[in-house]
């Protein structure tokens, strides 16, 4: 944003529009001191700066829409390349409200002696980004966000503007269900990898570098989805979403000042609840979101280096020797970010991609092969998806498609994999687009992301965490007996009626609330197990879509 409209700033083809507009500072600057709406001459320069700034903002854009510059990965928060745009735009728009809330808010006036973090000075001015201060080292300059993070006086606007969801704070235990019957664990061991940015079409496509994971769809040995993610599509929030089960807001995210750290249940926290150790390696969000003593063995790498696309994925596999024979983990979790760098760096058509495919399909077929034991479990997903420029973090469905793989020889039981795309009712128009355009020979179902948190907690024999809204993926139910699958059901459906039921507790919840609620109870003597499965999906479903509605929803 600040690129564009300095490039406005800078234009000399249009120079009458620009005298025009910089001679809007004038007027607006006597006509608030005419009218005394502001006495104090600061605050006069803060409103009319920023009202000028905001006005060239928005014919900067329009001039460049008009010209055929795709403007939404601006206007959505996204970057141009990478994320540098999207911050920037967030940055200047917190600043403003944070600048109009001291405006009304009044907590110093000039002169005043303020202190924020280690900075303490004398207030002598202030302008549409910064406080100034005077201190005795010299003349500083405070970001009038910070300073309004300090003081609390963001929230006002973030909590009276955007939804906030309910959560339930503990962990799940056993001791919470009413009547404690669990199906029996199928798996002992999980190998969980993310492949960052891994959308459904890199795997599912026939241009694919997938070759061995896709021998393995054909086999039967592996069962494929489409996994959708929710916005924002960026990985913090994703990784969330993908423990917990829960899909993080943008409130969620904003009014968090320690966002990166792990405050919820989560299915990590049951594996270590039950005793069992967890390795990790790869990106090292994990380790700033669980915490440096959380895993047995760890190593991150940074996702800053972007033209980084081979050592950084070297860093996780190089470990790779060493705890394949190790007996004494029961989940080890891998993070590659290479395919990700290189989308962000050349698009998705750059010639490292295939490569890259077949460089992390090696990877899964070593893994795969080194646990050939029945009792363990691996699971490939990606963290969100990428558009073909290279971008993520909106909306797009490029960007909520990723590819989901499980891996075990026990799917082979289950027979031919079912074709999810003729069932696509309730979900977005442009995915049977988008699904359409994936030139594929594969039989997949479409799931949503958050459905990997309970589907694992049950395959495991877990308690499932207390905030999750996923359900159950119905094809990992067909490898239990009508016994089993019941059981399964309702340990998913009691964990969903407790979210709903903390809803209506707060008088946050709709009318329908009371309503499947009823249907649940009724559940107990419904002998049908696809009427309960329907249920299920229904309550998901429902509470899914009322925790993101501070997310950009389609």
């Amino acid at each position: 944003m600040i690129f564009y409209v300095r490039a406005f700033n800078r234009c000399s083809l249009i120079p009458s529009q620009r005298r025009y507009l910089f001679s809007l500072k004038k007027p607006i600057s006597s006509f608030i001191t005419r009218t005394r709406l502001i006495k104090d001459d600061h605050m006069v320069q803060l409103v009319t700066s920023s009202t000028v700034f905001t006005v060239k903002a928005i014919i900067a854009m329009s001039v460049l829409g008009s010209l055929g510059v795709d403007m939404r990965p601006v206007i959505t928060g996204l970057g141009i390349t990478g994320f540098t745009v999207g911050f920037a735009l967030k940055d200047i728009g917190a600043n403003f409200v944070s600048g109009f809330l001291l405006l009304f808010q009044k907590p110093f006036k000039m002169n005043d002696v303020i202190k924020s973090g280690s900075y303490q000075g004398k207030v002598i001015g202030m302008d549409v980004k910064y406080v100034h201060l005077q201190t005795p080292e010299g003349r500083i300059l405070l970001p009038i966000l910070l300073y309004c993070l300090k003081i609390g006086l963001s929230y006002i606007f973030f909590y009276e503007f955007l939804p906030e969801k309910q959560s339930l704070n503990g962990y799940s235990t056993f001791a919470d269900e009413s009547e404690p019957n669990h199906p029996k664990p199928i798996f002992s061991r999980l190998v969980f990898i993310i492949i960052d940015s891994l959308r459904a079409d890199f795997v599912m496509g026939n241009n694919s570098g997938f070759n061995f994971v896709k021998r393995k769809i054909e086999s039967g040995d592996a069962l494929p989805f489409v996994s959708l993610a929710k916005p924002p599509t960026v990985t913090m929030p994703r990784i969330k979403a993908l423990v917990s089960g829960s899909n993080p807001t943008f409130l969620d995210l904003v009014k968090n000042f320690d966002a990166y750290k792990m405050t919820f249940d989560n299915w990590l926290h049951q594996f270590k609840q039950a005793n069992k150790s967890i390795v990790f390696y790869g990106d090292d969000t994990w380790i700033k979101m669980f915490g440096d003593g959380f895993f047995k063995r760890s190593e991150g790498t940074t996702s800053f280096f972007v033209q980084d696309t081979v050592e950084v994925d070297k860093n996780v596999t190089r470990h790779l020797d060493i705890e394949l024979k190790n007996k004494d983990w029961d989940v080890m979790i891998l993070h590659y970010l290479g395919l990700d760098h290189i989308c962000h760096s050349e698009g998705i058509h750059s010639a490292k991609m295939i490569p890259k495919h077949q460089e992390m399909d090696k990877i899964i077929e070593r893994i795969y092969g080194d646990l050939q034991d029945e009792r363990t479990l691996l699971v490939v997903s990606g963290d969100h998806g990428i558009t073909d420029q290279g971008n993520h973090g909106g909306s797009s469905i490029e960007e909520l498609s990723t590819g989901l793989i499980f891996l075990s020889p026990l799917f082979h039981k289950l027979g031919q994999n079912r074709d999810g795309r003729n069932n696509l009712l309730g979900q977005r128009k442009d995915l049977k687009t988008f699904l359409e355009s994936i030139e594929s020979n594969i039989k997949y179902e479409i799931v949503n992301q958050i459905d990997i948190v309970s589907t694992l907690c049950i395959l495991f024999g877990l308690p499932i965490p207390r905030n999750n809204a996923g359900k159950i993926i119905p094809r990992i139910l067909s490898m239990y007996d009508d016994t089993d699958k019941r059981k399964a059901l309702e340990l998913n459906l009691n964990q969903i009626s407790n979210l709903i039921n903390a809803s209506l507790e707060c008088n946050s919840c709709p009318s329908e609330c009371c309503e499947l609620q009823e249907e649940i109870k009724n559940c107990n003597n419904e002998k049908k197990i696809d009427k309960v499965l329907d249920i299920l999906i229904k309550a998901s479903h429902f509470v899914s879509e009322s925790s993101n509605e501070g997310s950009t929803n389609h």
